[in-house]
């Protein structure tokens, strides 16, 4: 099987495996599933090819497909780009890229750019969380792990609502949760699109990989939102904490 125009999106994310270093091109390849080796083809025999657009960029390092957060009928993908760089800072960010596509572009060509600040280094995380608000609409989830979230690294996750139509900055989300603590590196991992309570509404999943907790240092932590969180929130309004030992 082949990505075929028109159809981005609607895809299992299982499907499909991205990397892209420095300014190289996405790289696309497809899940087996039982296929033998026979059946692989060639990334040059992709559908669509996107470039980072600077070198360093890391353009490709996370992507996810997020649904159709533009509202044009059509699924959408999400590229990080976290090691983006600005005034000697890496700021990071993520494009969002409106389906269908087809074709070679650079990501500055066809996507809407969603740029980081400081040094958090954001979209080292994407999470499609399906219509987490319940408008309707797809929404998604970048985490800024390296985000100061008013102390030192406590990490931060910017959750967006559809549609999203323009580019911006990340610090413009619908919704900002922070980490708990200086150096908790909170959204180095996102989940979304699941529903674990059984509500029938989608929930959240954050990791904050350096959390510590008493004489359990870096044990790390999982924080699970069943639900879309308040405007302005930090981990410790999750309705579920998993804490690491």
């Amino acid at each position: 099987r082949r990505l075929r125009h028109g159809l981005l999106g609607h895809e299992r994310l299982a499907d499909f495996v991205w990397n892209l270093l420095f300014c190289g091109p996405l790289a696309l390849s497809m899940g087996l599933h039982g296929q033998g080796p026979s059946d692989l083809q060639e990334l040059v025999d992709a559908d669509a090819v996107l470039w980072g657009d600077s070198p360093g960029d890391y353009a490709g390092s996370t992507v996810a497909f997020v649904g159709d957060v533009t509202g044009d009928g059509a699924g959408d993908i999400l590229v990080g780009v976290p090691a983006d760089s600005k005034g000697g800072e890496s700021p990071g960010g993520v494009v969002l890229v409106p389906g269908p596509l087809n074709g070679e572009y650079t990501l500055s060509e066809v996507g809407m750019k969603l740029e980081g600040s400081g040094q958090e280094t954001a979209g080292l995380s994407l999470a499609g969380l399906g219509d987490i608000s319940g408008d309707g609409q797809a929404d998604f989830a970048v985490g800024a792990p390296y985000s100061a979230g008013g102390g030192v690294q406590q990490g931060a996750v910017y959750i967006f609502e559809g549609p999203v139509s323009s580019a911006g900055a990340l610090s413009e989300a619908d919704v900002t949760l922070v980490g708990t603590a200086n150096y908790s590196l909170a959204g180095w991992s996102l989940g979304g699109g699941g529903d674990i309570d059984g509500d029938g509404v989608n929930d959240l999943v954050v990791g904050a990989k350096w959390q510590s907790t008493g004489a359990a240092l870096y044990a790390g932590a999982a924080y699970i939102f069943t639900g879309m969180p308040a405007d302005q929130a930090d981990l410790r309004d999750a309705e579920i904490h998993l804490q690491g030992q």
